[in-house]
């Protein structure tokens, strides 16, 4: 049985009961009655009604499953309420009042209902603006992030010496820009359908000095120093994915360092937190900038800008799952210090 016809069976229980109900209802005042109330002009009235609910109650439906229940049992509750006052009127029938108490109730369930289709219709606006955005960051990745490197590979191909070194580096190194940018889609578009992540110990210094030991060919490369000595282990409780936010720091950190110039990590506890900090004596960040950057939706604005993929929304984004927080401030005289909080395992 398909999710439809779920639905649509799920939709008509209301309905169907009212009715029934309504007609028991109706022959139990006329047996009671002297008067001549018609059941079939009455059984015909409620059916009326019955349609005027079902097209009233289905935009309830179509925003919220939580809020068309609700909304459907308050007005089961009223329907039958009013319903008795009108029996009584045509036949005199006091049922009236074991209906009446009910009154209050349905009138709170009727409220409570269309609360929680209202929010819930928020959270739908919600989504599909995130949607549009997470549309817009994809077009922008391909037409700028992906493209700038495939014309540079197609410029190797097409005018360079292609069974030369150097051509040929430069062509891998962009192949492999292009992978880490489809990698990086591929992690963001993960996270953000993300609401909580499977956690586990983990011992912060072990990630960042594995993180450290694959950055070694790049340090070398810069004759940049890290100074990484921790004097005790640090434990968190997280996931393995919060590996990305360190890399995704000491990476930059490297990247837009001088040659010649020293990287600091530092991990110390805080109030039941771990605080780890990766200072750099890099470009540094412009005060505008030291949020925003967090944003990769910010980008355009920031030509020249250190982390302006997204690397850093990703490691915003991991940050966040656990609870934490990261930031950046200055680094005297020069450069970034980068702070990732995150509570203790």
């Amino acid at each position: 049985m398909n999710n439809n016809s779920i639905e649509l069976k799920f939709g008509a229980v209301f309905p169907i009961v009212v009715f029934i109900s309504a007609i028991f209802m109706t022959v139990y005042a006329h047996s009671f009655s002297k008067t001549y109330g018609s059941i079939s002009f009455i059984s015909g009235f409620v059916a009326v009604l019955i349609f005027i609910w079902l097209i009233v109650v289905q935009p309830f439906r179509e925003v919220s499953d939580k809020g068309y229940l609700i909304v459907s049992c308050g007005l089961t509750i009223m329907f039958f309420v009013y319903y008795s006052e009108f029996l009584l009127s045509i036949y005199n029938v006091h049922i009236y009042q074991y209906f009446q108490i009910l009154k209050p109730l349905g009138i709170i369930l009727l409220i409570y209902g269309i609360y929680e289709t209202i929010k819930d219709r928020r959270k739908i606006i919600e989504e599909l603006k995130e949607s549009i955005r997470q549309k817009e960051l994809y077009i922008d990745i391909l037409t700028h992030d992906i493209a700038n490197p495939l014309t540079v590979i197609r410029g190797v191909i097409e005018y360079g010496d292609y069974s030369g070194r150097e051509e040929r580096e430069m062509a891998l190194k962009n192949i492999h820009r292009i992978t880490e940018i489809i990698e990086d889609m591929k992690i963001f578009s993960k996270l953000n359908a993300m609401e909580n992540l499977p956690k586990q110990k983990i011992v912060i210094n072990e990630v960042i000095e594995g993180i450290i030991k694959a950055f070694e060919k790049k340090l070398k490369e810069k004759n940049i120093k890290i100074e990484f000595n921790p004097k005790r282990k640090f434990c968190i409780y997280g996931n393995s994915l919060i590996k990305h936010v360190f890399s995704n720091l000491i990476d930059n950190a490297i990247k837009y360092s001088p040659k010649g110039t020293k990287i600091k990590i530092n991990i110390e506890e805080e109030d039941g937190y771990i605080l780890v900090s990766v200072a750099d004596e890099g470009i540094g960040v412009p005060d505008e900038y030291k949020k925003s950057i967090f944003e990769r939706f910010e980008r355009g604005s920031k030509k020249g800008i250190r982390g302006t993929g997204l690397g850093l929304a990703i490691a915003k984004k991991v940050v966040e799952l656990h609870n934490g927080k990261i930031w950046v401030e200055d680094n005297k005289p020069k450069g970034s210090i980068f702070y990732v909080k995150l509570p203790k395992g």
